[in-house]
């Protein structure tokens, strides 16, 4: 029996005998620009082509030069000008104030917008609409606005000079200091960061009379803290704290005249030798022109320092009173190098000064520079000076 036979008939044998015919070549592949009506024929030059013609930047929104975080509240505490808002690839803004509806604004409207403000609550939503058929780029900020008036704020000032520019120094001082009338309202916020300067105090230099709790590495976080608070109030107290901590941190990138003599002057000192990289020079840092004579200046009270910092300016003073360097000097350095009780940025300080006095006179100042090179930001100054006496 056969199963599953076909019968051949002339055509199918005609179709077998022919020669195999080979597929026509395809056309090539053309990538099309989702944007427009370019194409191409790698991915790689499609890329090109995106990147050249349909780029699209995050739109930006900077205040006093700063971009507030997205997705978390921003608090704007002092007043702005226009010229604070700066706006980058930014084609308009959906702006609601104190959760009303959105409105929208032009990038020419938002900072008159914004620098109105004193007592506000900004949800802001940035578009670069960079091309007309592609999804726009967004950015989002919510932003509080809570300005106190200047009246405000000088009665803080009043506040602080009167319950924590005083000796001996405690928490309950603080308490007092917060619990003061003139620290309620718009201006609690400031009064909160000048307390947390006072609170880092206590905890740095942890006096007899206070029961400290707080671990001493914790004075720096506090510091930092108060440090975040205070700078963006332009006035003289917080410009003063804000510089203290900065020294206390050994951070002499951004100095600022305060209108301590003392302090400004030590502050140009430290600063001639820190973050200097003087490898290409034959030059060492000397120290700038002090327009303050030692002594020469009465002084009020207005803001407490640490122990560390004051041994640091009372070490400055006594460098520029004394017009030779002896002996007792350098054992008086010394001493205060190696203070257990000041704190590693102190120290090191206090070794700067060593090493600028010993060098000025033409004395050895191996000691201090050769402890001063792995340290930070003095390192690589007095590297340099090494390598100078040694070659």
């Amino acid at each position: 029996m056969t199963v599953g036979w076909i019968l051949e008939d002339a055509w199918d044998a005609y179709l077998e005998a022919q020669p195999p015919v080979e597929p026509p070549p395809s056309a090539p592949v053309r990538i099309r620009c989702p944007f427009c009506t370019a194409s191409f024929r790698l991915a790689d030059e499609l890329t090109d082509h995106l990147s050249d013609q349909h780029r699209g930047e995050r739109p930006i929104l900077l205040l006093q030069g700063l971009e507030p975080a997205q997705l978390q509240q921003n608090r704007v505490g002092t007043s702005l000008r226009r010229v604070d808002v700066i706006l980058q690839n930014c084609s308009g803004a959906l702006v609601s104030i104190n959760a009303g509806p959105q409105q929208a604004f032009s990038p020419m409207e938002l900072p008159k917008l914004l620098s109105s403000q004193t007592d506000a609550l900004i949800d802001l939503e940035l578009a670069n609409h960079f091309d007309p058929v592609a999804q726009p780029i967004s950015a989002a900020y919510r932003i509080v606005f809570s300005i106190p008036e200047k009246r405000s704020l000088d009665a803080v000032d009043r506040a602080f000079r009167r319950h924590l520019a005083i000796e001996p120094l405690d928490f309950i001082a603080i308490d007092r200091f917060l619990n003061d009338r003139a620290c309620a309202g718009l201006g609690r916020t400031y009064a909160g960061a000048l307390a947390d300067y006072v609170r880092g105090l206590l905890t740095k230099d942890r006096p007899h009379h206070v029961n400290v709790t707080t671990p001493f590495a914790n004075y720096r976080a506090i510091y930092n803290q108060s440090l975040d608070g205070l700078q963006p109030y332009r006035r003289p107290l917080p410009d003063l704290v804000c510089a203290v901590i900065r020294f206390a941190h050994n951070n002499f990138s951004a100095p600022s005249i305060t209108g301590f003599p003392p302090f400004d002057s030590a502050v140009r000192s430290l600063s001639a030798c820190a973050l200097i990289d003087r490898s290409d020079t034959n030059d060492r840092p000397t120290e700038a022109e002090q327009p303050y004579t030692v002594g020469s200046e009465d002084r009020v009270e207005i803001c407490p320092l640490d122990d560390g910092v004051s041994r640091v300016l009372s070490l400055w003073e006594r460098l520029q009173k004394r017009p030779h360097w002896t002996k007792t000097l350098e054992d008086e350095c010394r001493q205060a190098s190696n203070a257990a009780t000041l704190d590693a940025p102190d120290r090191e300080k206090v070794l700067a000064l060593w090493a600028m006095a010993a060098l000025r006179a033409s004395a050895d100042a191996a000691e201090p520079l050769s402890r001063l090179a792995p340290t930070f930001p003095f390192g690589p100054w007095a590297s340099s000076e090494r390598e100078k006496r040694i070659g």
